[in-house]
This record gives structure tokens, sequence and C-alpha cells, in this order.
């Protein structure tokens, strides 16, 4: 039954109540209105009210929806009735899944739910704190950070397109590092560091503290200066008169030789030709008075191009 026929109900059985005491003389006792020095006092502590109703509440001209949890001390809810804002305090909100939002006394706004969403833009201006898993972007490319502190990317291609600045290790695992015009950096398997790159230039020192190679056959560059020029330098076994060397050089542009030792030099002396890539060594008397070639042994240094 709508609520304004229960009204007309009870408006006509007041009515008849009223022509029936009055044929029998009966009065009904007035309440007793309190003067305004008594004031109005609650009969009864509230704890609740319910509000219920076929229509819509209409709060108009601003009014407030305040909600307390004792006699108006500690307000809990409250909607503004100018602005909209809505001010929880003391709990969170609960959505329709059992999805809560809700405030820390540290300042934390916490979100419980499987999934949260952001349909547009998520911005931040604070630090953004993520527990117990990974961000996955859009083409579920992850990033990560694992117990040991490791921040892990997990993408087909990672780019920066300004600089990537990083003040410990970069550690490079499984591929090379490729650079602006492709040229590579790799770590072979063997433990060999590969620079691939057209010129490899070093604007300060370059030391070495192990073997420096040069190429296939450990030629060694005789300087920066002398561009493609390489050294090759060995012991002969003991020859008399001429012995020849294969310098593995393409083309050979000055060689030297000397006695082997103190003893040889007293007794021999050296010199050296050459042709293309062969070196032609011979010895003789060390006086170079007496005709004739003497059995020697002599250290030589062959440069060329490689």
């Amino acid at each position: 039954m709508e609520k304004r026929q229960i009204q007309y109900v009870l408006v006509t059985l007041a009515i008849l109540l009223a022509i029936v005491g009055s044929y029998f003389g009966i009065t009904l006792p007035a309440p007793a209105i309190p003067t305004p020095d008594e004031g109005i006092g609650a009969q009864a502590v509230r704890e609740r009210i319910s509000i219920e109703a076929s229509e819509d509440v209409i709060l108009k001209q601003g009014a407030d929806l305040l909600v307390y949890s004792d006699d108006e001390a500690t307000q809990k809810f409250s909607i503004d009735g100018a602005t909209g804002a809505l001010d929880v305090q003391g709990g969170g909100l609960t959505l329709r899944n059992d999805e809560t939002i809700d405030n820390y006394p540290d300042g934390t706004i916490g979100i419980t739910a499987t999934t949260v969403s952001a349909r547009g833009n998520l911005e931040t201006t604070g630090a953004l704190d993520v527990q117990g898993g990974a961000v996955t972007l859009r083409n579920d490319e992850t990033i990560d950070n694992y117990p040991n502190g490791t921040i892990g990317i997990t993408a087909t291609t990672v780019s920066a397109r300004g600089n990537l600045e990083t003040t410990g290790a970069l550690d490079v695992q499984g591929g090379a590092v490729t650079l602006r015009n492709d040229e590579t950096i790799d770590n072979y398997p063997d433990g060999t560091v590969a620079i691939t790159a057209t010129n490899v230039v070093a604007n300060g020192t370059f030391d070495v503290s192990g073997t420096l190679n040069y190429g296939t056959d450990n030629l060694y560059p005789v300087g920066y200066a002398s561009s493609g020029t390489a050294q090759v330098g060995g012991v002969t076994a003991t020859f008399t008169g001429t012995t020849t060397v294969a310098s593995g050089l393409t083309t050979v542009i000055s060689a030297v030789c000397v006695p082997y030792s103190v003893a040889v030099a007293a007794a021999a002396t050296c010199g050296a030709d050459w042709s293309g890539a062969t070196v032609t060594l011979r010895s003789w008397k060390a006086d170079g008075v007496t005709a004739g070639d003497v059995g020697t042994t002599v250290n030589y240094l062959i440069f060329g191009a490689k």
C-alpha cells in the first residue's frame, strides 16, 4: 500500500474517533507541550536511524549529509552539499565486488583488488612503489624487481631515447651491445671481448696488461703513426753464409739483424736484404778483413705491411 493511501486512512480514522468521542462525551488527553524554559529533551538514545524511501532523498540548498559515530563528536562520513566532496574518516570504501579503497594512518592510500585498471593516464608526483609483482606494459613487456635487488626488464627491444646512465656495473647477458652506427661490443664464450667498428679510437692512454695480438698471426703493430705497419721478430738456427726468413707480411719495408750473443758478435756480424715478403740474412767474419763466411746464430726484426 502506498504511503499516501496510508495517510488518507489514518486521517479518516482520526476524524471518526473525534466524532465518536464528541457524541459520547469522551475527551482525549492532550499531550503536554513543554514551555520554553523546559526545553525539549531526548526521551531515548537513538543508536541507529534507518531511512527507507521509494523515491529519491533530496538535500537542497547546499545542505550537507553528516554521519557521526557518537553524539556529534566523531564524524565518520560527510558529503558537502555545496562542492560534492566526499569525506570518509576512520574506514575504507568497499566497492561492488568487495574491492576496498582505504587511507592508512601514515597517509598511504591502499587499493585492494584483483586488478586495478587505469583507462586514462596514471600520473604521480611522488614515488611509485610496487610490491610483490612486476609491472606489465601494453604488449606484455614487464619490469620486475628480483629478491637480490636486480631490476629485470623483459622486452624484445629496450630503447632509451635519451642518455642511459648507470653508477654501477652494466651487465649484458646473451647478446652484444649495438651502438649508433651498428658498431658492436660483444663477449664470446671463451672470454674474448670483440669490438666491431671501422675505427676504434682511444683518446687517452691504452694500457694492455696481457698480450696484444694483431690479426691471426699474432703480429704486433709498430704504432698508430704507421697505419697497417707490423713487426715480426725471431732467432735463426745456426747458419753459414745466408739464410732466408718468411716474414708472413705482404710487403717488407725494413729488416735488421744482430748476432745472437756477445761471443758470436766477437766472431761474426750480419746484414739483411729483402724482396716482397722474404728476407735474406747474411753473416761474415767480424774483423771485416779476413774473407769468408762463419757459422752463426742471429736475432732479426722485420717491419712491413700486414
